[in-house]
Parts: C-alpha cells; sequence; structure tokens
C-alpha cells in the first residue's frame, strides 16, 4: 500500500515513523505543504492508495478532487505551542545549509525574528544580547491574546480531523514542557498523534508505548525567561535546553550563540565537529570562534574545547593535546606545563602539575579530565574514579562524563558505580544503544537477570533498523541472558 503524507514538518517526521515502523520504508512518502510541488509528487499522489492530510491552515498544494486518485483521505492536525516562542518563524538572517547542517544550524524552528531585527543594524552584538535578555515581552506584545488564538486554532485544526489536542495542551503547557521547539511536538505528544492517525489509518502494525519517537538528536530552543514568568512556567527555572551535538545552554547562552553565528559559522562547526571526532579541525574552528568578541565569552566555546582535549588525551596525540591546551589558555585554563609532561611520558609529574593548577582554579573542568586520565595511566584506578566525580560535580548533565565514570567503575570492579552512572547517562541520552548493552553487562556482573534481559531488550529495540548499527546489532542478537547466573563475587 502506498502511503503520502501531505503537510509541513510534523508530517515528515510521521511519514518517518510509518516508514520505519512498518517494516516498508518504499510504501511512504511526504509531500511538504510550503514546498513548490514536482510533477514527480503530483504523480506520486495520483498513484496513492491512502493520502494522510495535515491541517494547519496552510493551502494543500493540490486540489485533490482533480487528480485522477481513489485513495482514502485521513485528516491529522498540526500541533503547535507558538505563544511560547512569540519571535519564532523565520530563520537566522544568515542561516546556511551545508553538509554538517543540511538545513543549516538556524532553520525556521530555531530562529528568532527579534533578533534578526537587531542584528540588520549596526547595534554591537553585546548590546543587542543585554537588551534581549532585559526585555519584558508581554509589555510589548499581549501574549495571553497570543496564547488564545493559539488554542482557538487548535481546535479548529481538531475540529477538521475529530481529535481534542487543544485542550490537552491547554491544560498542560505550564506544567511540564511539551514541545522540543515551535514546529516539534515532545515525544509523548508526537507519539499520540501518530497512534491516533496510524489506527484510522488501518496501519498494519500497533506503535508500542517503549518505542516513543526519538527527538534525543532535535535542537531544543529556549524560552525566554519573561515568556516564563508571564505564563508561570515553574519547570523552565534553570532549565539547560539541549543544543546541537549534545551540548545543554540557558536562554542567555542561546542567545550568545544566535549572535555568533552571524559574526561566523565557526562556533557551531566546531562544536559539532569536536562531537563527531574530528578533533583537529573542530579545534582550528573553534579558535577562530573564540578571537571573536561573542565566540570568546561563550560558556558554548569553552565547553567544546575542553571536549577536544579530552579527545585528545583518549587518542593520545601529544601534539593535538598541546595545541588544545594551548587554545584552552586563551579560554582561561594554562595546562601546558602538565601537557608537556604527558608529551614525555612523566605521568607523576604531570598530574602534580594539573594539581597545582587545580589549587587555583579548582572549577576546571579539563584539568580534572586530565587528572583522571593521567591516573589511569599510572593504574590508579580509585583515584581516576574520583577525579571523574570531581568533574561530574561541575557538569552533572554531560552523558560524556557519565560514559567514563561508567567505565572507570567497571574496570575497578565498582559496578554499584558503573550502575548509577550508566542509568544516569540513560537519562540524558535514552536512546543509545550501547549504553543499554552495558548496563545489561553490568547487571548481569550483578546478578540482576531480569533487568539485564530488559536493557539488552531496550538496546535490541533501539537498533532494530539502521545500517550504522548493523554490527551492534548481530552482536546484540547473539547474547543471551542466563537466568540461572549468580553475580560476580566481591
Amino acid at each position: 500500500m502506498r502511503v503520502v503524507f501531505v503537510g509541513g514538518r510534523q508530517a515528515q517526521r510521521l511519514c518517518a515513523i510509518y516508514g520505519r515502523l512498518s517494516g516498508a520504508p518504499e510504501t511512504a512518502a511526504w509531500i511538504d505543504v510550503v514546498a513548490k510541488l514536482q510533477p514527480s509528487q503530483e504523480q506520486l499522489a495520483a498513484s496513492a492508495d491512502l493520502l494522510a492530510l495535515q491541517a494547519c491552515g496552510a493551502p494543500l498544494p493540490l486540489d485533490f478532487d482533480e487528480i485522477a486518485t481513489k485513495a482514502e483521505r485521513v485528516w491529522f492536525p498540526e500541533l503547535a505551542l507558538d505563544f511560547l516562542w512569540p519571535f519564532s518563524g523565520q530563520p537566522h538572517l544568515a542561516n546556511t545549509a551545508d553538509a554538517l547542517f543540511p538545513d543549516g544550524p538556524y532553520p525556521v524552528e530555531l530562529g528568532d525574528a527579534w533578533l534578526n531585527r537587531r542584528l540588520e543594524g549596526r547595534q554591537l552584538a553585546e548590546a543587542i544580547e543585554a537588551e534581549y535578555l532585559a526585555l519584558d515581552i508581554a509589555a510589548t506584545l499581549d501574549l495571553d491574546a497570543y496564547k488564545t488564538m493559539s488554542f482557538e486554532r487548535q481546535a479548529a485544526f481538531d475540529r477538521q480531523c475529530g481529535t481534542d489536542f487543544a485542550s490537552r495542551l491547554e491544560a498542560q503547557f505550564a506544567a511540564r514542557p511539551l514541545f522540543v521547539n515551535p514546529l516539534t511536538p515532545g515525544g509523548d505528544l508526537l507519539h499520540d498523534l501518530a497512534s491516533g492517525l496510524f489506527a484510522r489509518m488501518g496501519a498494519p502494525f500497533s506503535l508500542s508505548p517503549d518505542l516513543r519517537p526519538d527527538l534525543s538528536r532535535v535542537a531544543e530552543l529556549a524560552i525566554h525567561p519573561s515568556v516564563a514568568a508571564h505564563f508561570g512556567l515553574a519547570w523552565t527555572q534553570g532549565r539547560r535546553y539541549r543544543a546541537f551535538a549534545g551540548d545543554r545552554v540557558d536562554f542567555a547562552e542561546y542567545v550568545g550563540r544566535y549572535l555568533a553565528y552571524a559574526e561566523g559559522p565557526e562556533l557551531e562547526h566546531g562544536v559539532r565537529l569536536v562531537e563527531e571526532g574530528q578533533t583537529d579541525e573542530g579545534v582550528q574552528r573553534l579558535e577562530i570562534a573564540a578571537a571573536r568578541p561573542m565566540g570568546r565569552r561563550l560558556l558554548s566555546t569553552r565547553r567544546a574545547l575542553e571536549r577536544a582535549f579530552v579527545t585528545g588525551l583518549r587518542t593520545g596525540d601529544a601534539s593535538a593535546m598541546l595545541r588544545i591546551a594551548e587554545a584552552s589558555e586563551r579560554n582561561g585554563a594554562d595546562l601546558r606545563t602538565a601537557a608537556t609532561f604527558y608529551a614525555q611520558g612523566r605521568w607523576d609529574e604531570a598530574e602534580a602539575a594539573a594539581m597545582v593548577f587545580l589549587a587555583a582554579s579548582p572549577s576546571s573542568l579539563e584539568t580534572w579530565l586530565f587528572v583522571a586520565h593521567v591516573r589511569d595511566k599510572r593504574g590508579d584506578g580509585e583515584g581516576r574514579v574520583a577525579a571523574l566525580r570531581a568533574a561530574l560535580e561541575l557538569r552533572p548533565d554531560d552523558p560524556v562524563l557519565q560514559s567514563q565514570l561508567t567505565t572507570a567503575g567497571s574496570a575497578l570492579g565498582d559496578f554499584a558505580t558503573s550502575i548509577a552512572s550508566a542509568r544516569a547517562e540513560i537519562a540524558l541520552n535514552p536512546a543509545n544503544p550501547h549504553t543499554h548493552a552495558l548496563l545489561a553487562h553490568l547487571f548481569e556482573q550483578v546478578g540482576d537477570q531480569e533487568r539485564a534481559a530488559a536493557e539488552l531488550k531496550r538496546a535490541l529495540e533501539i537498533v532494530a533498523v539502521g545500517e550504522e548499527y548493523a554490527d551492534l546489532r548481530n552482536a546484540l542478537n547473539r547474547r543471551r541472558i542466563d537466568p540461572d547466573r549468580e553475580a560476580t563475587p566481591d
């Protein structure tokens, strides 16, 4: 059966979910309601067995009453909570698509019209940032009227489709985050939208609760503090939003990075490259960003350099590590002495030099990571765990650090530490099959076969499709959990 989804970004996500879960992706296709219609897409729509049409306020690209098709039609609503982001709906003025960012780093769902207007003028970026952070949006816009209009629009879409998401959104938006960004509902909402639609389509599969759409790599859009205060969004207090490549930022950091992108793309590219393991090229980009006014003062620049530093240590590339240490110096951390001792294999002196630096700068994350690595070289497993714990106190929401602590605890035979850190990593990145597989192994080590089997099952569900998971999928399919296996003795 050929199914064609017609609508915006949410329709595209539903199409991807349908194709993946049905096991026959070639039967599902998407036509963008806002893009110029291609002749091949018109032919595709005409040959469809079922049309899933999105009620979104935009005119459909085809008059389906005039084309020769006998396809059944099922309507579903676009979901929106855009009054929480009153200046959304425009991409960054400089947004540019490339190999790293197919839609650009700041497409329409991550853009800000207020910042775009200021960037068109001659105001310094630092002044724009200060003005925006101090802005009381409710004094310039009628946010309550915007909210009422949004819910009325949602109710109209619901009536057209026989659904009722408007009541749910109105009842829950102040209590918890429902959307990732203005165009992307969170996992629960998207799951329920998909489940209801697929049921009405008579789809030959069920969307089980443990296969909720994975949004772990989708960037979140931060909410302006004055909007949060106006609507009483307590869940935004102290919240760090998931940006690109796993980094987490608050609203001020989002604004800073948005303005830094106007200076040049190097910061966003450097963050992404370092995360993807292209350390040398990433550091080169970050060095350029760090030389610019906004890039130099942003926490994201420092964090990306710290990640690059860790990557250099992991690969054992002494020259890269020295270069990264020098780059870190420009952001307030000079580790060249310790790095030089490390390059010479003088582990004790490298650790001593790092500890001297820590005495003056105890909140230097990259130095604690350096100490953990050097202690591992010296065979000091307990010291390595202690250093990683100190690093995690500085950044508890970093899945990379949690993963390192999991590995360090396991090597030491400290399974309680490893299990706790693996669980913390899964809470931050629930769609990583490797962590679930490792946690299954750790539960086996302590004799908890039931939980081991559950984690192995979850890992297999995540890797059920996708060429990138072929090797892991084969390895996991060969694993068996022995229910009679006893725990490893302490």
